[in-house]
């Protein structure tokens, strides 16, 4: 979904930014595994919860900028959903079948 790389420092920004959010998501469950001990629910919920958000969208955020694949995405969704819309529309011609031409 990202598209075609055209040099070696693209394909480096993208593992960095997958690796970014992984340790985001590594991070926030260490972290809620360590307020556990103290027992800190809201710690555990801040933990575990908000910063695989935060590096979700730090990556989005990051793909949004240097590649601009969520347009891309939204664009792509919109002319399949086109495509799919025109489908429907069409009308299909209705045929005699053999058995009512036989008949005749």
């Amino acid at each position: 979904m990202i598209g075609a790389y055209v040099n070696s420092w693209q394909e480096a920004l993208v593992t960095l930014v997958i690796l970014l959010w992984v340790a985001f998501i590594f991070c926030g469950t260490l972290v809620g595994l360590w307020l556990c001990r103290d027992n800190n629910k809201w710690g555990i919920l801040v933990a575990s919860i908000a910063l695989p958000i935060i590096g979700t969208a730090a990556a989005l955020g990051i793909m949004q900028v240097k590649y601009k694949t969520v347009d891309k995405w939204v664009s792509h969704i919109k002319q399949k959903n086109k495509k799919q819309k025109t489908k429907k529309h069409k009308k299909v011609k209705k045929t005699k079948s053999k058995k009512t031409k036989k008949r005749r």
